[in-house]
């Protein structure tokens, strides 16, 4: 069985890259190389590479002088790293910020709202849709996380965007998760005891 580590290279996308740069990543894209851009004030392009073209885009990159950042699939698994990816969604920027949070302290307020929390054993395709995109490197948007009154007009805090991005991520053992929280509602993560 072949072990297979699917090679990410970030490109910062405010090189001088020519046209025939262009035209070979049209190549590779047809040759099954995934490209994705990451946030726009980023400017990075990334390659997600299958093993079969990783020593072909990585000589590309080297022959044309492209500087470029590569990482492994196992990297990009790593928990440090998947924090360091963890972003603001851009429709939250300018009413959010971001926020890390006790996972475990976060979970269990969730476990007291019906609608939000999830436990480990009903993990489904969006569980494995997150976890293939966590191997590629890419920008993740941080779950956001709002704190309302219920039906019962008991005060709680809800994931509002994200659930399934908060439980993998607390599965996979990350203590501390960066999240978005309202500039008004920062207030409410002491009395919550989340940070």
């Amino acid at each position: 069985m072949k072990i297979s580590f699917k090679s990410t290279y970030k490109i910062n996308q405010t090189q001088n890259l020519s046209s025939d740069f262009a035209d070979k990543l049209y190549e590779l894209y047809k040759a099954g190389v995934d490209m994705k851009e990451n946030s726009t004030k980023d400017k990075l392009l990334t390659l997600v590479a299958p093993d079969k073209l990783d020593n072909e885009i990585e000589s590309i990159l080297m022959a044309r002088g492209i500087d470029f950042h590569k990482t492994t699939k196992a990297q990009n698994l790593n928990l440090d790293n998947i924090k360091a990816r963890m972003v603001l969604d851009p429709d939250f920027e300018d009413t959010h910020i971001l926020v890390e949070i006790d996972s475990k302290r976060l979970d269990e307020l969730l476990k007291l709202d019906n609608v939000s929390s999830i436990k480990e054993s009903k993990y489904d395709e969006k569980f494995e849709k997150f976890h293939k995109y966590l191997e590629t490197g890419l920008d993740i948007n941080s779950p956001v996380i709002i704190f309302s009154n219920d039906v019962n007009g008991v005060f709680g805090v809800h994931i509002e965007d994200g659930r399934h991005r908060f439980a993998i991520l607390r599965d996979m053992g990350m203590k501390k998760i960066p999240v978005a929280v309202s500039k008004d509602s920062l207030k409410y993560l002491k009395n919550f005891t989340l940070v």
